[in-house]
């Protein structure tokens, strides 16, 4: 193989993830991260394979991404949901206990992982209330375990994404649904 042909396969692993991602809404942010192509390339991409297209509905969202890990644990149904894709993320290894530097940097293959994940999640969840974006934000939340953390249910044991500094019940939604004590 020659050098220019292993750089033209680079590019098209970075143009494949991207439409990818494009799929799924995400923000041009988000896309970068993984891909390292510019806002420009990324618009290119857009345009050319979703804007006018009459089967794909592909919206493009604006502004930063999400922030708030308050978000996560707001209701019932979105901490299910993130309950959901914690344990997406344990079972694919891409959330560990204590992720160094080397782990934590997003490359082509943490970008295919992340939307492998996230397709499973949507398979469990046909309407979701946390997008791309947002379950993109979970992971780095909960591998940084600064204010979102994963906590055992006083309850059932299972784990699920607790607010470290809220003030909410130490149950898991499952519980809280149920009503156990």
């Amino acid at each position: 193989m020659k050098v220019t042909e292993e750089r033209y396969l680079r590019e098209r692993h970075c143009f494949d993830l991207a439409i990818r991602m494009i799929g799924h809404e995400a923000r041009t942010q988000t896309i970068q991260s993984c891909t390292r192509l510019s806002e420009d390339r990324i618009r290119k991409l857009y345009r050319n394979f979703f804007k006018y297209s009459t089967t794909a509905n592909i919206r493009r969202h604006r502004g930063k991404a999400p922030r708030r890990c308050e978000y996560f644990v707001e209701t019932l149904a979105t901490q299910f949901e993130a309950t959901t894709l914690a344990a997406l993320f344990i079972a694919d290894g891409m959330l560990l206990q204590k992720a160094s530097s080397a782990t934590k940097e997003k490359n082509l293959g943490y970008g295919h992982s992340f939307c492998q994940i996230y397709d499973r999640f949507l398979d469990f969840h046909p309407s979701p209330r946390i997008s791309f974006d947002h379950g993109w934000f979970l992971l780095e939340a909960l591998s940084d375990a600064n204010e979102l953390a994963l906590r055992a249910c006083s309850v059932c044991k299972n784990w699920y994404p607790h607010d470290i500094l809220g003030l909410r019940p130490l149950k898991c939604p499952g519980c809280r649904v149920l009503k156990l004590s």
